[in-house]
């Protein structure tokens, strides 16, 4: 099994939990409806007042009591994609012998840039950056183009499209950047890197030349696998052992 190291200023995404009681806002709601039926049957503007006040205070409740994020994670996508990284991280721990280390959440400056990687793997093998994408429905693209599309249904039966900068673009800039910032550091070794959607339900369609980054699916994690496991940088324990004090 492989060493997991995950970033001590990235903590795990929360699940999403309410932050109030929808039960107060019922009680609330039972007195807001008794005020309108006092005011109805007595015509006492008081009893409409305490009716419109109570009638707020069960909105209120109802809105706290939805779920809701932590700031760090305030956008579905982040949430999503947060879990999405953690799924991964666990596949590569699992499924990599002894030997190897999975860094998540590393970030990596060069220049006036900076990248903050998804999942970087060290070994024997060599140096691997791991592009993490949980998102769900249909992929489309090609390895050359700027953006990239997804197509989902959501549970209403509507249809959604939305561009998603190209990942393997993506990963190339953050092989560019830790490549660098490892050669800072007099450490000479070629860096390579793959793209992996981690939704079951995810189907990719991609078309065009690969250029040495290629892209894997939960359905092809073995492959994944494999790639990792037949690089050829031969590196030293020396060596893994000193990028590992570089990133974590």
């Amino acid at each position: 099994m492989a060493k997991l190291i995950k970033k001590e200023n990235e903590p795990n995404a929360p699940e999403p939990s309410g932050g109030g009681s929808p039960i107060i806002g019922i009680v609330f709601l039972a007195f807001a409806i008794a005020c309108g039926v006092g005011f109805l049957m007595t015509e006492l503007f008081a009893a409409l007042a305490f009716g419109a006040l109570f009638l707020v205070i069960s909105i209120i409740s109802f809105i706290a009591a939805l779920p809701s994020e932590n700031p760090k994670f305030s956008s579905p996508g982040k949430y999503y994609g947060d879990m999405g990284e953690r799924r991964t991280g666990q596949i590569l721990e699992n499924c990599l012998p002894e030997g190897y280390t999975v860094i998540q959440n590393a970030v990596v400056h060069f220049g006036e840039g900076k990248s903050e990687i998804d999942n970087i793997v060290i070994g024997r093998t060599g140096v691997f950056i791991i592009e993490v994408k949980n998102g769900k429905g249909t992929i489309k693209g090609d390895y050359e183009w700027k953006d990239w599309i997804k197509d989902k249904t959501d549970r209403y039966d509507i249809d959604h499209r939305t561009e998603f900068y190209n990942p393997v673009k993506q990963v190339g800039t953050q092989i560019y950047r830790l490549a660098n910032y490892l050669r800072d550091n007099r450490i000479f070794t070629n860096i390579s890197g793959a793209v992996y959607f981690a939704n079951p339900q995810t189907r990719v369609e991609i078309s065009g030349k690969s250029k040495d980054i290629p892209v894997f699916t939960y359905r092809t994690t073995q492959g994944l696998i494999d790639y990792i496991m037949q690089g050829d940088a031969d590196l030293s324990p020396k060596t893994i052992q000193r990028i590992i004090e570089l990133l974590k």
